[in-house]
């Protein structure tokens, strides 16, 4: 196995929410590689990078290019330069591991345990409310009922999800993707391990 392979088996995926999510700059492997790359061992100049993959310093540069183009990478300062004008790249998005996201779940295990059952309260509660609702809409028309899966899930993604959304931006807590500057918000994530 070749580093491209190699680094580009550890990007397990790249997900987010928002506007015009440039996903399809990861369809090639040299680019999930340098993702990897950089979020394992980066900030590293395009030299750095294509002597660790095994890639002409052309065909880096050109991905970091595009990469820069989608806002993936970002040129930063490097206070340990060789030289002066090196230029040094990093990711200009979130990276987490798979060990994090483990983690992280059973961190908040408990909260997650009393959150889901507070919501599923809710949620109930939402159903039963909305049966008479329901009955007058298309969906309804079309032969749905309030107990099909679709249905069930429009009612908790654009209502009860979009209702604890709006207040938890309220609150400040949260902020839309869609108010950002890039308009989405872009996560990558990473298994060190394989």
């Amino acid at each position: 196995m070749n580093n491209v392979e190699k680094y580009a088996k550890k990007f397990i995926e790249v997900w987010g929410s928002g506007r015009d999510i440039p996903f399809a700059v990861f369809t090639a492997d040299s680019r999930k590689a340098i993702a990897a790359l950089l979020a394992l061992e980066g900030p590293l100049t395009a030299k750095q990078i294509s002597e660790k993959l095994g890639l002409s310093a052309t065909t880096v540069l050109d991905h970091i290019k595009k990469l820069i183009e989608y806002n993936i990478v970002k040129e930063v300062e490097y206070p340990h330069k060789k030289y002066k004008q090196e230029r040094y790249y990093a990711l200009a998005i979130p990276v987490y591991t798979v060990k994090e996201l483990e983690s992280l779940k059973k961190l908040l295990k408990d909260f997650s345990d009393i959150a889901a059952e507070a919501v599923k309260k809710v949620y109930e509660k939402s159903l039963m409310k909305a049966e008479e609702w329901f009955k007058n809409t298309l969906m309804a028309k079309q032969g749905y009922k309030l107990t099909d899966d679709e249905a069930r899930w429009f009612l908790w993604k654009f209502i009860v999800l979009n209702i604890i959304e709006e207040k938890l931006k309220e609150y400040g807590l949260i902020k839309s993707p869609f108010e950002t500057e890039k308009g989405h918000f872009i996560y990558i994530v990473i298994d060190e391990d394989r």
